[in-house]
Parts: C-alpha cells; sequence; structure tokens
C-alpha cells in the first residue's frame, strides 16, 4: 500500500475486490465503468467511489464506447467529495444521479473520472495529478478549497454558487428561487395562510439564502405578514436539538399550518419529529421539501421540487472541456429549472385533525391546547 495525495493505492485491486467489499457481483460492477450499461445510479455512485479511494481504475481493454477526441492523452477530470458522505441510499441524491452522468460524460469525451474524498483542505492538492483537465465539487465546500483549486486548474462547482470574487469558476446548480414561489403557491391555493420555512442553520449555505429570499417574496406577493416565529431552524438528522423542537412546537403554537423545508431530508426529519409529538402529516401541518429524493420504505413522498440532475452533470463536465479550450473566459452560471413532484405530505387546511379525533398523549394534549388558546386569541 502507498499513499497517492488526495487517495490511497493499493496493488492488485480488480473488480473482484470491488465486488467483495460492497457486496455486488463482478458483472454489476464490469457495468458500472461502461456508460452504455444499464445499472442503478446508486450502486454506479458506490463502485465509482470505492474504485478512486482504492486507487482502481478501469483496464484500457478496447471495449470503450464509441466517443469524442479527448483534448488531451487521458485527461482527467477530479472529483472532490467530503469524506463525511456515504453513498449508501445515495439514490435518494440528486449529487448521485449527477455523479453518474458526469461518468458517461467524460467516458463519452475519452476522459477519465476519478471521485476521491477529502478530509480537510490541505488533502485538496490536485498538481500532482497527471493530465488534470480540471476539478469538480459537490456537496458545499467552503470558499478556501475553491479559491485554492482556482489558483491550480479548471473548476466547476455543483449545487453551489460562489459567484463573488470568483470569475473563473464555472456554476451549475438549479434554480432556488422560482420552485420556492411555485411551491408556496401549491400552499395558498389550499388555503394555508400561516406557511412556515425552516432554514437549515446555522452554517450560511448559498442554495438556503436563495429559498428564504423566495420564501420572504412569496409571502410579499401573496400580502401575507412575515412572523419570525414560523422561521425555525432546522438539522438534517432524525433527532434535532431540544432547542430546534421547543422553535418547533413554538410555531405550532402561533399557529403554523405548513412548513417549507430547505430540502427532502431536512422534511423527513421534520415529520418524524411530529409524528413524535404525535401529529399528522398532512392532516396537522402539510410540509414540502427540494430535492424530489425517493423516500426510504415505508416513509412518504414528500412534495418537492426535482432539479435535472443527470443533465446538470453532463453539463458541469461540458464546463470544464471548454474552459480547457478557452481558459480566460469569464466564469458562467448555468441554472437548471425544476419541476413538480408530487406527494402525500400536502392538504387542504380544512383537513386538519381536531384535538379529540385521536388519543393523544399528555405532552401532545398540553402542546395543542397552547395552540388552540393561541389562535382564540389571535380571533379575539
Amino acid at each position: 500500500m502507498r499513499e497517492t495525495g488526495l487517495g490511497r493505492s493499493f496493488v492488485g485491486i480488480s473488480q473482484y475486490t470491488l465486488a467483495k467489499q460492497l457486496r455486488l457481483s463482478v458483472s454489476t460492477v464490469s457495468r458500472a465503468f461502461h456508460p452504455a450499461m444499464p445499472i442503478a445510479p446508486e450502486t454506479r455512485a458506490r463502485v465509482l467511489a470505492l474504485a478512486s479511494e482504492l486507487g482502481y481504475s478501469v483496464p484500457a481493454d478496447g471495449r470503450r464506447a464509441r466517443r469524442e477526441e479527448p483534448i488531451n492523452d487521458q485527461g482527467t477530470v477530479v472529483v472532490l467529495i467530503p469524506r463525511r458522505q456515504d453513498f449508501r441510499g445515495a439514490s435518494r441524491w440528486p449529487h448521485a444521479v449527477a455523479l453518474a452522468s458526469m461518468n458517461d460524460a467524460a467516458r463519452a469525451a475519452g476522459l477519465r473520472l476519478e471521485i476521491r474524498t477529502y478530509q480537510q483542505e490541505t488533502d485538496c492538492d490536485v498538481t500532482h495529478i497527471d493530465h488534470l483537465l480540471g476539478v469538480a465539487l459537490m456537496m458545499n465546500p467552503s470558499r478556501s478549497i475553491v479559491e485554492r483549486l482556482a489558483r491550480q486548474t479548471s473548476v466547476a462547482c455543483l449545487m453551489n454558487d460562489y459567484m463573488e470574487g470568483l470569475e473563473r469558476v464555472d456554476y451549475v446548480h438549479a434554480d432556488n428561487f422560482y420552485p420556492i414561489l411555485q411551491l408556496f403557491g401549491r400552499l395558498y391555493a389550499l388555503g394555508h395562510r400561516r406557511i412556515g420555512f425552516l432554514p437549515l442553520g446555522p452554517r450560511p449555505l448559498g442554495w438556503v439564502n436563495e429559498r428564504y429570499a423566495a420564501y420572504c417574496a412569496a409571502l410579499r406577493r401573496h400580502e401575507l405578514a412575515y412572523d419570525a416565529r414560523l422561521v425555525v431552524e432546522w438539522p438534517n438528522q432524525a433527532t434535532p436539538s431540544p432547542m430546534a423542537r421547543h422553535a418547533l412546537e413554538s410555531a405550532l403554537a402561533a399557529g403554523m399550518t405548513a412548513a417549507m423545508c430547505s430540502n427532502d431530508q431536512q422534511a423527513a426529519s421534520l415529520i418524524v419529529c411530529l409524528e413524535s409529538l404525535g401529529l399528522d402529516v398532512p392532516g396537522n401541518l402539510s410540509v414540502t421539501g427540494f430535492d424530489g429524493m425517493t423516500p426510504e420504505p415505508g416513509r412518504p413522498r414528500i412534495t418537492s421540487m426535482r432539479p435535472p440532475a443527470r443533465e446538470m452533470g453532463y453539463t458541469l463536465v461540458r464546463c470544464l472541456l471548454s474552459r480547457t479550450l478557452h481558459p480566460a473566459q469569464p466564469g458562467r452560471r448555468v441554472l437548471f429549472g425544476c419541476h413538480l413532484v408530487e406527494g402525500n405530505t400536502v392538504a387542504p387546511v380544512g383537513t386538519r385533525t381536531e384535538v379529540g379525533d385521536r388519543d393523544a398523549d399528555p405532552a401532545t394534549k398540553t402542546l395543542e391546547s397552547r395552540m388552540s388558546v393561541e389562535r382564540r386569541g389571535e380571533r379575539q
């Protein structure tokens, strides 16, 4: 075993080794390296990630699909992903679908795609990689990492935006503004007027800020007053902090009938918390998300907006190809629209479950009593 900068390279790694570690068949692993072969995006992403970590690349055996002429001999596109990310269940993420299409686009252009993980900024040095075409960044890298890499090579960011002061970086991401307006309008048409927003905080992320700004614009468009009690910082994790739970209870007591979450993971976490309070979705609270993720077995499909992740992945590779040919061109911001994914987490406001219609625990009854008193006070 030897260390090779961003990752580890092992002698004797084969597709059998990958298949054994991933508990897949060898034929499935083999298909993951060939873009024309049918394979689930999650499986392809898992295979590519482990192959990159172990230093394995598919041998040149003459069986590659027809391709365009490469810019240079065996040019390499490096995809950097934070090491904390886990590819299990990755088919639920738009990033995994984009990753699979990036692999297809790179292979079609005669390029090699390497997926590498990093723990800290010093792990992101790519100057030693031969025939480096550029770096694709995913999963919310820090601005300092983007700046460091932009001084070394061409950089394109997926679903992130660091436009200020980084003129030579390309961005491919989904529109975060109008899809939120569309979701808000959907809730408004169902009779909701006390609509809350759950930002993913406290870390300031550009896409979260854009979705929050769209929420504020939607309130103004529909002539609804802004209420700070209905804005609750909420995590992606299934177990929120006591402070987050208290803020949620305050929002419910203030009459919130619908909650717009920053993404689907956050919405799923919110639904679990509401269930622990004895509340029903969408009976007691309508919930929307963003990303259009496939739900886990037995969980509800969240009403959400889905970005065209496959097209975004192809576009990211094309941006890197274009920047290699024209390195002095200004940075581009390629924005994709989203489409509505109808789930079963929203309902008309009139379907709200009454307190006496179910056997709630004492804590839930106390919360609902407080909510009822608050609503009576507002009517008076």
